[in-house]
């Protein structure tokens, strides 16, 4: 494992690619989240929604982790992915993890990420970070909207 402090890569809107690109970097692989963000297939497409009358910008088939995965994949890129679906937060498997490298982890409800004041406050936006540390209760994130 390059033991590499993650980069920062700010942008709220695209999380789940800005994420990937600080892992990436964190092994010292400089891939843009600009190159990253077209190969999850996340964005490309527009739907309409029918009871707002408004276009959403987004695929059909959008899920940002799924995205993440396929990037990754056309990259050819090995990694391991785990789910957790809910219940207790897995801090001591991510702490593990966290020993061979850091972790994207989402989505997360972002409304309980309270160390930022200006996330949204109503449930419901997910959102994605990048974990490179656990040490005692703190947690280490590098989290693209700030």
């Amino acid at each position: 494992m390059v033991n590499i402090k993650p980069p920062f890569y700010d942008g709220y809107w695209y999380c789940y690619s800005n994420s990937t690109a600080m892992l990436l970097g964190s092994i010292g692989e400089n891939i843009s989240s600009k190159l990253i963000e077209p190969l999850t297939g996340v964005g490309l497409g527009a739907m309409f929604h029918e009871r707002s009358g408004l276009p959403f910008f987004s695929g059909a088939a959008g899920d940002p982790d799924k995205g993440i995965t396929k990037a990754l994949e056309i990259l050819g890129f090995k990694f391991m992915e785990k789910n957790k679906e809910e219940g207790e937060a897995p801090f001591d498997e991510l702490a593990e993890v966290l020993e061979e490298s850091p972790a994207v982890i989402g989505p997360l409800n972002m409304s309980f990420l309270d160390y930022n004041p200006d996330r949204p406050k109503s449930e419901g936006v997910d959102h994605f970070i990048l974990v490179y540390k656990i040490e005692g209760d703190k947690v280490f994130v590098n989290d693209p909207a700030g």
